[in-house]
């Protein structure tokens, strides 16, 4: 059975696993641009602190994880925002063992649930320009792409999903996130691209 809960600290360690784990065989099969030092562990530890890291376990085993950050570090940018109440979502990872059986496609689809429950109107997150399997996870979801922006000296594609907390209402499977963004494609839900 799979949950999805707010990491907690006895997480970390297998998030960090999966994490490095993620960038060994997403820099060998070029799905993935992190490095060595990014994201580094303390991201992980200031996270569950903060509360804002979310897990996808399955039978209590973490399998993927993403952050969403209440701090808009990205305003900043001229990326072309909706100024509506935003999230930025940031280190999603699926454990590469399980990657391109939709688990990406889920977690995003979970996180913008709880990003409606929280009161967001908007998720906001940027993808690196040399990670094609995020380019295409986040294309075919429907989010918005709006500019290239430089982030801490990479090229990053800024995209964007605007949610209506109105029609959006939790549900077992795809409709509330369907309801929630209309635009999204949901014929690319079970199948997301690895290596995100």
């Amino acid at each position: 059975m799979r949950t999805f809960t707010r990491a907690r600290p006895l997480d970390a360690d297998a998030i960090f696993h999966m994490f490095e784990e993620a960038k060994r065989v997403g820099r060998a099969n070029g799905t993935t641009d992190w490095d060595e030092s990014y994201p580094a562990r303390e991201f992980i530890d200031e996270d569950i602190a903060r509360g804002e890291l979310w897990v996808l376990a399955e039978d209590g085993q973490v399998i993927a994880a993403i952050s969403l950050l209440e701090e808009d570090f990205e305003n900043g940018l001229d990326a072309g925002w909706t100024d509506v109440p935003n999230c930025v979502l940031a280190r999603l990872c699926v454990d590469p063992k399980l990657q391109g059986q939709g688990i990406g496609a889920e977690m995003m689809r979970r996180i913008s649930q709880e990003a409606v429950r929280q009161g967001f109107r908007a998720t906001r997150h940027l993808a690196s320009v040399y990670n094609p399997a995020a380019l295409h996870l986040y294309r075919k979801l429907g989010y918005r792409e709006l500019r290239q922006v430089c982030f801490f000296g990479s090229d990053f594609i800024a995209f964007e999903l605007l949610i209506d907390p109105v029609e959006a209402k939790p549900a077992p499977e795809g409709a509330a996130f369907q309801a929630a963004c209309p635009g999204a494609c949901p014929d690319a839900w079970p199948n997301d691209q690895p290596g995100i």
